[in-house]
């Protein structure tokens, strides 16, 4: 399994089908319901399954673990309790669930690790700042960090529990996502993934294959470009991006293999490794 990512809507409400892979970033409220309209637990539950179970991809876990910028708005309380010094560093340094049969020494390593991967990953998004309605236009998003398999999706806003597909401000996203992967190879596994006939018009892309290299200090790079037509209403939008991975994975005390072989993060699948970041707001004017 993989460590950043996701929990997702499904795409069927939006285009028909109920047995999809996720797409947007799948927002939770301090109650712990989703913001989807569709029922987010048996959604979830067949999704994680399908993938598990047909495709042997790794799950998302939940990402909502980063910086309390993205928490702006929160209480102060909440806000401080879902940081990344709070959910991830502290159980680490307190030797605790999934860290509690870790010598000092591994996970004071495994901390270094992680603060390095926080430290060294970024998002940075690109995209014109004017357009005229309904206008073409192209937004480049950038990533570096994490291993193995990492998430990127366009949304509206960089408040974390708040963001939702970018079309739901009257984008339209034309034709498939372009991916690269930190080979510097174009990758369309994902959207070779959507069953035949569906649209490949997909606000998410995940990038495969990314190896990140603790020794060197150097972690993978990934690009992913989609072509966009601005909305029809004039006026003036936000847009940014998700970029969800995970932080331990690549560090050599970082990881643990089940019995039946799959090689996991320490933390575990509901861990706390798994980050989300966003890229930077562009304000677009659309006239």
């Amino acid at each position: 399994m993989f460590e950043g990512g996701v929990t997702a809507c499904a795409r069927g409400r939006e285009i028909g089908d109920v047995a999809e892979r996720p797409s947007v970033v799948g927002v939770r409220r301090r109650d712990g319901k989703s913001d989807c309209t569709q029922n987010e637990d048996a959604q979830k539950s067949s999704h994680r399954a399908f993938l598990r179970d047909r495709l042997k991809w790794p799950v998302f876990q939940d990402p909502r673990r980063y910086n309390k910028e993205q928490l702006r708005g929160e209480p102060e309380a909440f806000a401080a309790s879902q940081v990344k010094e709070t959910k991830h560093y502290k159980a680490i340094e307190d030797g605790v669930g999934p860290y509690a049969q870790m010598s000092p020494a591994d996970r004071q390593k495994l901390l270094a690790d992680v603060k390095l991967m926080d430290e060294l990953a970024g998002i940075t998004l690109s995209a014109p700042t004017s357009l005229k309605p309904g206008q073409e236009a192209q937004i480049t998003v950038n990533v570096k960090g994490g291993e193995g398999v990492v998430g990127v999706f366009l949304v509206d806003t960089d408040l974390r529990f708040q963001a939702r597909p970018l079309q739901g401000e009257g984008w339209v996203i034309v034709g498939a996502p372009k991916v690269w992967g930190g080979d510097g190879k174009e990758q369309t596994k994902w959207v070779d993934s959507r069953a035949p006939g569906l649209h490949k018009n997909l606000n998410s892309a995940i990038i495969f294959d990314q190896k990140s290299d603790i020794a060197s200090k150097k972690v993978a790079e990934g690009k992913v470009v989609w072509t966009v037509k601005a909305p029809q209403e004039p006026g003036t939008y936000s847009i940014t991006a998700a970029f969800h991975f995970g932080a331990e994975k690549w560090s050599p005390v970082g990881t643990v293999t089940t019995p039946t072989g799959q090689v996991m993060a320490r933390g575990g699948p509901g861990g706390p490794s798994a980050r989300i970041l966003f890229a930077k707001p562009v304000s677009v004017a659309v006239r």
